[in-house]
């Protein structure tokens, strides 16, 4: 028969930690995994000890750098929407660049613009779209 799990208390898991040479905060460790009933994925749990020596190998492998914060990630957010935001201004004004033009190579040039914005649309939302518009106009007379 299976042992039955039993978390632990944070003070049992500040000291294993310290067993193996690691500075864990067990009150984060037990509150990170009783939020989720102590399960990693689906899957419930079924040794703890396992999950500190995870803990402590990330640590090392993150060599010291604090985790992100959430102003990290909005920072990190702000500058991944502005890439995609030059690059798709870049493309619809290379697209307006053809209009009106006999050989682009594309076709139909309105075509084009509707398929870019509807993609940038469904990927980014409404807003992106907008904030292209705006970047194309204000890079080229789009």
């Amino acid at each position: 028969m299976a042992k039955r799990f039993i978390p632990p208390t944070p003070a049992e898991a500040t000291a294993y930690a310290a067993t193996i040479g690691f500075q864990l905060d067990g009150e984060e460790f037990c509150d990170f995994y009783a939020v989720t009933g102590w399960k990693r994925g689906n899957t419930p749990m079924s040794d703890w000890r396992a999950a500190v020596r995870t803990w402590k190998r990330r640590q090392k492998n993150d060599k010291g750098r604090p985790l992100c914060t959430r102003q990290d990630n909005h920072r990190l957010l702000a500058s991944i929407d502005q890439k995609y935001l030059d690059e798709y201004a870049g493309r619809l004004a290379a697209l307006r660049s053809w209009r009106g033009k006999p050989d682009c190579p594309l076709g139909d040039v309105s075509d084009a613009e509707r398929r870019l914005l509807s993609k940038i649309r469904d990927t980014h939302g409404q807003d992106m779209v907008a904030q292209v518009i705006a970047k194309c106009k204000e890079v080229r007379s789009c």
